[in-house]
């Protein structure tokens, strides 16, 4: 798919000449961070240090008024991992170019108010807790699929999309008895619904629902994951202050065991308009989990494809429920504030108070995981250049001192450039 994604980018970038300039619209971006890793909860072993780069060169071609195509290339790597042969080489082909996105996009589609967008897409709704782009992931996020998007005003719309996440069968080279032979997918499929409705400039609800199947069977006869998410927000504000609402609940099968699952947020935000400290806000995520005695109910909630990065500390210790919660939810209290130290620089202080939402262990009684505080600093040079710093500190649970086998504080900060244009 990388050769051919190239040939039609290539291909897209060479129209002749004669076609009209406003037709195009070229966007791009080039992403460079720097971090030093030291999360292993150990103050005397160095630090991990590595460069992360992200290249994105994207054109928009719109041959009529409701006709609209893009196509984005990346190139996503780490600094020096070039090799040949088993030794690093500068001359080497690491081949990380592949197609960011590829869609089109056809408005009025039968309706005034419909549009469909078909390809390769990032999808991004509401806050992205329970869908996102994983914009801070070094490749991010993206589907395949089409999209339908009702919109019978500027202040509300519907979208509805079916999505292949992962696919196993390939399309034969020929045919014969063995090529066309049934081969069961044991990939992945994903339909949904996602509703926007902004009842006023201080008001806004947000409805979906999502669908996955994975058809894996590591049980004999039973699916590996059938699952239905579904929930609702509402942000608002009054006066100096903003809230924002979220819940959700899951049901279906994993592996047949019945899953009964809920997730729910909390947060209200005080503007205080003082120099130097423009908000401050009081935050509250809780996902539910299993308890290591239940073994006829999986109560796990897992956020299908969320940006958790924004919400569960910079560090990413708590990304993975499965792995990083141990299947058991957790429960973030978190407060931030946002200074605005300057017209271009702000500073975004987050201090998170983590703890499972079940004991890890029969034996454990200790939920308690750690804390986390997390500085955050934005410099925007001008509008096509924003240098970021992040550090980082964590101090570690019982539950994470058990499991690192280190009680030591974890650290980690990077440094970050990206210019987009």
């Amino acid at each position: 798919m990388k050769h051919t994604s190239i040939l039609i980018f290539v291909l897209l970038v060479c129209i002749p000449l004669s076609a009209q300039e406003n037709q195009f619209k070229f966007s791009g971006e080039l992403r460079v961070r720097s971090e030093a890793d030291g999360r292993d909860l150990s103050i005397t072993s160095p630090m991990n240090l590595y460069s992360l780069s992200r290249v994105r060169l994207g054109v928009e071609v719109k041959p009529s008024d409701v006709l609209t195509v893009f196509i984005r290339m990346q190139d996503s790597r780490t600094f020096g991992e070039e090799t040949a042969s088993g030794s690093f080489n500068t001359v080497a082909n690491s081949k990380n170019i592949d197609l960011n996105e590829g869609y089109v996009v056809v408005k009025e589609f039968f309706s005034n108010s419909l549009s469909m967008k078909f390809g390769r897409q990032m999808m991004q709704f509401g806050n992205e807790r329970i869908i996102g782009a994983l914009n801070w992931n070094n490749i991010g996020r993206s589907f395949d699929g089409v999209r339908l998007t009702v919109a019978p005003s500027s202040s509300s719309a519907l979208d509805l999309f079916v999505m292949n996440a992962g696919e196993t069968n390939a399309a034969p080279s020929g045919v014969s008895p063995a090529t066309v032979a049934y081969k069961r997918d044991d990939g992945q499929w994903i339909a949904g619904a996602f509703y926007s409705l902004k009842q006023s400039p201080s008001l806004l609800y947000e409805g979906y629902a999502l669908y996955q199947n994975i058809t894996k069977r590591s049980l004999p006869g039973k699916d590996s994951l059938i699952r239905a998410t579904v929930g609702a927000r509402v942000k608002g504000s009054f006066d100096s202050f903003t809230y924002d609402v979220e819940a959700a609940g899951q049901a279906g099968t994993m592996n047949g065991t019945d899953i009964v699952a809920y997730m729910a947020a909390f947060s209200i935000e005080y503007a205080v308009g003082s120099p130097l400290i423009s908000s401050a806000s009081v935050n509250l995520d809780i996902f539910s989990g299993t308890a290591p005695t239940t073994v006829t109910e999986n109560n796990t909630f897992e956020p299908p494809f969320s940006s958790g990065h924004r919400f569960y500390g910079y560090m990413d210790y708590f990304t993975n429920v499965y792995t990083h919660m141990f299947g058991r939810g957790i429960n973030d209290l978190y407060l931030r504030t946002v200074h605005n130290v300057s017209s271009d620089i702000t500073v975004t202080p987050t201090l998170h108070y983590f703890t499972l939402a079940e004991k890890r262990t029969a034996a454990t009684t200790d939920k308690f995981l750690g804390t986390e505080l997390d500085i955050i600093a934005l410099y925007r040079f001008n509008k096509n250049l924003v240098f970021e710093f992040g550090l980082c500190g964590f101090v570690p649970g019982f539950t994470m001192r058990t499991v690192y086998g280190k009680s030591d504080v974890g650290l980690w900060s990077y440094l970050m450039t990206t210019v987009s244009f």
